[in-house]
C-alpha cells in the first residue's frame, strides 16, 4: 500500500494508508466486451486501526462505482468499516471504484471489466487508518532553562490552564530551587499561590521574579494586580508605573494604574490612565467607561457621565443592568440642539 495524505485526514489529525491504485483487465478477447453483462461487483472495505479513531469522526464509507470515461455515477453503497459493499448489474467496460470518508476521496481505483460471460467480481479495498504523529506544542518560554527543567515548566503550566495550580506549585518550586534566577518560573509560581489564594506566597515570587529582572513585565503587572486585590494601593501605584513605564503601548498596565490612583482618592490622576487605556484598545477596555462615569459622577458633570455610559452600552449592549444605565443617560444627557 502507498501512504497518501488526504487533506481531509490532516484537518481530523490522521492521515491515511491507501492501497495501490491498480489497472485491473479481466479476461483478454476484444468479443469479450460486448458479451458479458449484468455481473455482481462486491468486497470488503477492510479498514486496518478503525478501532483508534474516535466516534465522533464517523466510520462510515461511502464506495461509489463512476463510469471510467464519462465519471457519472453508476452505483452506491454505504458501507462501514470492515463491511461488504455489492453492486449488482455492472457491464462490461471501463470503471472508478471511488471511497468518500465524509467528503473526501480516500481511495480511488480504475479498471476494465472484459468478460466472456456473467460472473461475480471480488475487489477487496483495504486502507488504514495512521495516527499522527503526536509533538508536544513549540515552548513560548522567554528564559533559556535545561530540557528536562523546560520538560517541567511545560508540566506546570499545563497544570494551571487545566486548574490544578497544586501541582503546577509543586512543579516550580523545584524549579527555581535549582536555578533562583529563573524569573519567568518564579512568574509561573506566583500565579499558582495566587490562584490559590496564597497571596503572602505569590507577592514573594513576583518579587523574586522582578529582582532576578527587573524588566520582566508579566512580573511587574501580576504584583500590581495582587497589591490591588489586596487594597495596598500606595505599593500597586509604584508596581504598574514601572509596568507603564515598561509597555507604555500596552491598555491593560494604564487602566490597572488608574485602579490604583482611583484606591487612592486621587480621581484626577486616574481619569487620564483611563482615557489612555480606551484610546489604545477601546473595545478590551470598556470597563473604563463605567470608571470615568462614576468619577464624572461624583465631580457633578452628569452630562460627562452619560456621555461615558452611552460609549460603554454600545460596546456592551447585553450589560444587565443597561435599563439602570438608560435611565440615568435619559436624565442627565444635555439637551439637542
Amino acid at each position: 500500500m502507498n501512504r497518501l495524505d488526504w487533506p481531509l485526514a490532516s484537518r481530523v489529525g490522521l492521515s491515511f494508508l491507501l492501497a495501490s491504485v491498480l489497472v485491473v483487465v479481466v479476461g483478454f478477447s476484444p468479443e469479450a466486451w460486448c458479451q458479458g453483462t449484468g455481473h455482481i461487483l462486491f468486497g470488503d472495505l477492510k479498514v486496518k486501526g478503525a478501532d483508534e479513531v474516535p466516534v465522533e469522526l464517523g466510520r462510515t464509507f461511502q464506495v461509489l462505482l463512476k463510469d471510467g470515461t464519462s465519471t457519472r455515477l453508476v452505483a452506491r453503497d454505504t458501507v462501514t468499516a470492515g463491511g461488504r459493499y455489492r453492486f449488482n448489474g455492472v457491464g462490461n467496460g471501463e470503471y472508478i471504484l471511488e471511497v468518500l470518508w465524509g467528503n473526501q476521496v480516500v481511495y480511488e481505483e480504475r479498471f476494465i471489466l472484459m468478460e466472456f460471460k456473467k460472473d461475480d467480481i471480488r475487489k477487496d479495498i483495504e486502507l488504514e487508518y495512521v495516527l499522527p504523529e503526536r509533538k508536544p506544542p513549540p515552548s513560548t518560554s522567554v528564559y533559556s532553562r535545561p530540557e528536562e527543567e523546560q520538560a517541567r515548566f511545560d508540566e506546570a503550566q499545563q497544570s494551571i490552564q487545566q486548574g490544578n495550580p497544586a501541582a503546577a506549585i509543586q512543579l516550580l518550586e523545584g524549579v527555581v530551587n535549582r536555578d533562583p534566577l529563573d524569573y519567568e518560573a518564579w512568574t509561573e509560581l506566583g500565579t499558582a499561590y495566587f490562584l490559590r489564594d496564597e497571596w503572602r506566597q505569590a507577592e514573594r515570587c513576583y518579587r523574586r521574579a522582578s529582582q532576578a529582572k527587573v524588566d520582566f513585565l508579566p512580573a511587574r503587572v501580576n504584583l500590581g494586580k495582587l497589591l490591588l486585590t489586596r487594597k495596598r494601593y500606595e505599593e500597586a501605584l509604584e508596581a504598574l508605573t514601572t509596568a507603564v513605564e515598561l509597555a507604555p503601548d500596552r491598555a491593560e498596565t494604564h487602566y490597572l494604574l488608574g485602579e490604583a490612583y482611583l484606591g487612592l482618592k486621587l480621581g484626577s490622576r486616574a481619569v487620564p490612565c483611563m482615557e489612555k487605556a480606551l484610546e489604545l484598545d477601546p473595545e478590551a477596555m470598556a470597563e473604563a467607561h463605567l470608571r470615568l462615569a462614576a468619577l464624572y459622577d461624583a465631580a457633578g458633570y452628569r452630562d460627562r457621565a452619560s456621555d461615558e455610559y452611552r460609549r460603554f452600552l454600545e460596546k456592551r449592549p447585553d450589560f444587565e443592568r443597561r435599563r439602570e444605565l438608560e435611565e440615568y443617560i435619559r436624565r442627565n444627557s444635555r439637551p439637542q440642539p
